[in-house]
């Protein structure tokens, strides 16, 4: 923001703007509330003439279009895809989520990184009263624009950064903490505006240092809860117990603690929580077959195959967990599916090759390999264990080129190691040097 300021004075400036803007969409896409903000700073703080509010507008607008135009192309949409609400829902949703903003701003205890609110499904008392509130700020910005055009201007600056993931996106999560960062900046300069007014009296100032001093007692309390992402997922489970979410994130950090009797309660929790749940199917299932749990892997795999049966990722990881519990036909036969659904997905033609050389399917391997490694020349797997089957088949030739990529593309030493024996094995069949 204070660089737009400073670049209403040239056009080099202000395509300089654009380019912040641009690198900030790329590293953070709550950077897109800037622009609303450039808007409510022309219509509160200044009104610069025509010609330069284009050149400062025109190529951050083209910064944006093109953004929209990726993000629509890549993923189809503007949000994740994932969202189960309507606009409708979402919007009240939100509108009752800015209550919750708003406290935390004001007194920022119980915080959690799963609120996990219910929707709203018709205009409650909550909404009204969040509504109402909304309509008061707005109301008084807008009283105030002239009066006191530095109070306007720091009062719509949160809803300015509110606005785009509680119109515009919609996500699948109704109310988290990081929404807010971009919108305490401006609530931090509305709070220094207005106590710098306040303290040129001694009674606000010593109220205002008991509540400074609260706010230090506080941080380190919530510092303690982020030292470890074990008492971190521990804090957010007891917080929303009723949420599956936190509770898959802390069985997957007692995995990773080798904790699997602690680990896969919390995932038979989540489960029991959210059974309709894909990610939490999925992930469940990924790492009972991880714990060994083949049989419950199995079990929970199947469910988000029929949740989401365009998933890919889904289908490859029942193939995972059906080959290693024997059952190759089954496994070859979801593998086969996910490679229906996206012929471009390098795993699944590496994995059904995998399963094809376990049933002696020695061509069909080939073929599926060869599709990896054409998708993913660089994978480092997918070379060595072409250059495997390739040897089998008596390709020498073949298979020390394809282990020499692999040596190519290891990103180790072990790998490294393993390639060149592939390699030197297949050229001295070959007759090579």
């Amino acid at each position: 923001m204070p660089f737009y300021v400073s670049a209403r004075g040239g056009a080099l400036r202000a395509a300089a703007v654009a380019v912040f803007l641009a690198v900030g969409l790329l590293s953070k896409e709550v950077a897109v509330c800037f622009i609303g903000l450039m808007v409510v700073y022309d219509l509160i703080m200044d009104r610069p003439p025509r010609g330069r509010r284009a050149a400062v507008f025109i190529p951050t607008t083209a910064v944006l279009a093109v953004y929209v135009w990726i993000k629509i192309l890549t993923q189809g949409e503007l949000g994740d895809g994932s969202s189960a609400y309507t606009r409708g829902v979402y919007y009240l949703s939100e509108a009752k989520a800015f209550l919750l903003y708003l406290r935390l701003a004001v007194l920022p205890v119980n915080q959690n990184a799963d609120y996990n609110l219910a929707p709203a499904l018709d205009t409650d008392g909550w909404v009204a009263l969040s509504l109402l509130i909304l309509t008061v700020i707005v109301a008084a910005a807008v009283y105030l624009r002239k009066k006191d055009p530095v109070v306007s201007f720091f009062l719509i600056w949160p809803l300015a950064c509110l606005a785009p993931e509680a119109t515009i996106v919609v996500i699948p999560d109704i109310a988290v903490e990081y929404r807010m960062y971009t919108a305490l900046a401006g609530l931090a300069a509305l709070a220094a505006v207005m106590l710098s007014r306040l303290t040129e009296t001694r009674r606000p100032a010593v109220a205002v240092s008991a509540v400074f001093i609260l706010f230090c007692i506080l941080t380190p309390a919530r510092n303690r809860v982020w030292a470890t992402e074990y008492t971190f997922w521990s804090d957010v489970a007891v917080k929303s117990p009723w949420s599956a979410h936190p509770h898959v994130a802390l069985g997957k950090v007692l995995f990773n603690e080798k904790d699997y009797v602690k680990g896969m309660a919390e995932l038979r929790r989540a489960l029991n929580l959210a059974p309709e749940g894909y990610t939490v199917c999925n992930d469940v299932g990924l790492m009972s077959l991880e714990a060994g749990d083949v049989k419950g892997a199995i079990e929970a795999l199947r469910k988000a195959v029929d949740i989401r049966p365009d998933r890919v990722e889904a289908y490859n990881n029942l193939g995972l967990a059906y080959r290693q519990s024997g059952r190759l036909d089954e496994a070859a036969a979801a593998f086969r599916r996910a490679v229906d659904i996206d012929p471009g997905y390098h795993r699944g033609h590496f994995n059904l090759g995998i399963v094809y050389d376990q049933q002696g399917k020695d061509p069909e391997a080939l073929a599926e390999m060869a599709e990896a490694v054409k998708l993913s020349p660089r994978d480092y797997d997918s070379r060595c264990a072409y250059a495997t089957l390739l040897l089998v088949a008596g390709r020498n030739a073949d298979a020390a080129a394809q282990a020499a990529e692999g040596v190519a593309v290891s990103s180790n030493g072990d790998e490294r190691r393993v390639a060149s024996e592939l390699r030197e094995k297949a050229s001295k069949k070959a007759g090579l040097p």
